[in-house]
């Protein structure tokens, strides 16, 4: 049996409370007192002010956008739409998606997935191979189809960047078959369902099959058995029935070969052109069946990562003044903290970089075994308002600050060098508070290049990364951040490193620089370094 399609499958958001807001201080995002700059400049782009007959300036956020007559903001979420009264009405609304201002069809209030407000994140076409299984839309971070995302459970595909960029609470999913239009809920807190699907690892749910087979109705159909279902749902032989979200059954008691399924991003046996809805042959418990639906994707997002939109003056001062490097008032939850921004390329690259921590190598404050890498406590906060000094400080950057960069510095007398991690985490906290090796792959001659021509490693190991440890034993050579190297063919009793946060063999005390001894590349080194640690 085949259903026609009328309408496609659509996949959204629902949006949970935001956490924490957070600002980055760079170029593209100030945080500004927009009154005071209102009164000199006369316009802002997300404000609309007038004069009284006292020449006060009276400002109030345009609509679209919340705030409390001083600042202006653009919202993440659909969710934040709905909770902070922006709009109770379903409709077209401006959110700021990848740093990027983009118009989405917010779903508001309770169709079928609970109340709230739903951030739109997929529609898909079952009739359509766009976003079949194989689509490479589903391990990219690039967006398809926009316009479509601006309306509602309609024909047009879509893929739209809370894809990557918005983590959640639960996931909505819907399926509309004629004019029938059935929900289920997914609850699952995940960065983002790129983080969950790109990987092609099986990550399991706990739905059930009855739950998944109200999304087609009473013409849904499985096989008995194997009912294998979550994300990335497929079976072990290549070319069975697969699904991205779903499930997959079987008439056997495995689940090697599967012949139906129900779910999202679909394809395999016996129909690999059906990208969304249900397949089922071979003994399935209602029959025979080949289904495309229009599938709908709303999820629940809790946001650790908000970005404030930045509020444009036409003004060349208000532009200058954001690319200086300086101190500014940051935002880390609801406490306002005074932090050296440094703006521009001084080795990094371009962009503004928020300071999280500066370590005096002679000095054992933040040793490898400091509490200070495990917990959430600042150190210093003076010191986070000075540029590349001796000070040594811990912001609350440290843990309440997402980034795509990290700008690593190492100064030693007059001379100071920087290298870049091209790495996405939601903080340096969750890279490194757990003690989990995570490699990087910069390579020896880049550590070493923050050390300048008295660089001296070991040969092998080159153990690099966060939570670089080189050896078993207690005494074993450290770093927090850096690279482990040894005179021997393995990791066990590495006698150098360069990094921040260090300790072990054979200077414990150095817990900034490079240790060397045994056969190192350059002599044996005991250079102790000022460290200082951006993210961007």
């Amino acid at each position: 049996m085949s259903v026609p399609l009328e309408n496609p499958i659509v996949v959204l958001m629902l949006c949970a409370t935001l956490s924490r807001n957070r600002i980055a201080a760079n170029a593209n995002q100030d945080l500004l007192d927009m009154k005071g700059l209102a009164k000199e400049h006369k316009t802002a782009v997300l404000m609309q002010c007038a004069t009284d007959a006292k020449g006060s300036y009276n400002c109030t956020c345009k609509p679209g956008y919340y705030g409390d007559g001083n600042i202006c903001r653009s919202a993440l979420t659909c969710k934040e739409i709905f909770d902070r009264n922006v709009s109770k009405k379903s409709g077209e609304v401006t959110l700021l998606l990848d740093s990027k201002p983009i118009s989405v069809f917010c779903h508001l209030g309770d169709f079928g997935c609970g109340d709230g407000g739903w951030t739109p994140v997929m529609k898909i076409n079952s009739n359509k191979s766009t976003i079949h299984y194989d689509s490479q839309f589903w391990r990219n971070r690039s967006s398809c189809i926009l316009p479509g995302g601006k309306t509602g459970f309609d024909f047009q595909e879509t893929k739209l960047p809370t894809y990557w960029d918005t983590s959640f609470s639960n996931i909505c999913l819907g399926m509309k078959i004629g004019n029938q239009l059935r929900f289920i809920v997914i609850n699952k807190h995940a960065h983002s369902l790129h983080s969950l699907i790109t990987d092609r690892k099986k990550r399991t749910t706990s739905l059930g099959r009855k739950k998944w087979k109200t999304l087609i109705g009473s013409q849904a159909s499985l096989q008995p058995r194997c009912n294998m279902e979550g994300f990335n749902a497929v079976g072990e032989k290549l070319h069975q029935s697969q699904a991205r979200v779903g499930i997959t059954a079987n008439q056997q008691n495995d689940c090697s070969s599967c012949d139906f399924r129900i779910g999202f991003g679909t394809g395999g046996q016996h129909d690999d052109s059906n990208t969304g809805g249900n397949e089922a042959t071979r003994q399935p418990d209602n029959g025979d069946k080949h289904i495309k639906a229009m599938g709908v994707h709303p999820g629940a997002v809790t946001r650790d990562t908000a970005k404030f939109q930045t509020l444009k003056l036409k003004t060349s001062r208000i532009r200058t003044m954001s690319r200086r490097s300086q101190v500014y008032p940051l935002m880390f939850g609801s406490q306002k903290i005074s932090v050296y921004c440094h703006m521009g390329n001084f080795g990094c690259g371009g962009g503004g970089w928020t300071l999280a921590m500066k370590i005096d190598g002679a000095k054992r404050t933040f040793h490898y075994n400091s509490h200070f890498w495990r917990n959430r406590n600042t150190y210093n906060l003076a010191g986070g308002m000075t540029g590349f000094d001796l000070q040594q400080t811990k912001l609350p950057t440290y843990w309440n600050t997402p980034f795509s960069k990290i700008c690593l510095g190492m100064k030693i007398g007059h001379q100071l060098r920087f290298i870049v991690i091209n790495r996405h985490a939601n903080s340096l906290y969750s890279l490194i508070a757990d003690g989990k090796y995570r490699a990087t792959s910069l390579g020896r001659n880049t550590w070493k290049w923050l050390i300048g021509s008295q660089a001296s490693l070991q040969p092998y190991c080159n153990r690099e990364g966060f939570n670089s440890v080189g050896g078993s034993d207690s005494l074993a050579s450290k770093a927090r951040i850096g690279i482990n190297a040894n005179q021997q063919h393995h990791c066990d009793s590495c006698d150098s490193r360069i990094g921040f946060g260090t300790g072990g063999w054979y200077d414990d005390s150095n817990t900034c620089g490079n240790e060397a001894s045994r056969s190192a590349d350059n002599g044996n080194k005991h250079i102790k370094a000022m460290g200082y640690i951006l993210v961007q």
